[in-house]
């Protein structure tokens, strides 16, 4: 493989794995509190 060809594929790999890394974060952080803070949110704005 020429130089060239290996930066674009280890920059492919490491946008793909920050993606992941986003991907999981989020639905790691909506998977359980979504109840929770949708009630929040409800009870937030009806105090206003």
């Amino acid at each position: 493989m020429s130089k060239g060809k290996i930066i674009v594929a280890s920059m492919m790999l490491f946008f793909v794995m920050c993606f992941a890394a986003v991907a999981f974060y989020f639905l790691g952080n909506n998977t359980q509190p979504s109840n929770q803070q949708q009630t929040a949110a409800i009870l937030q704005t009806t105090e206003i």
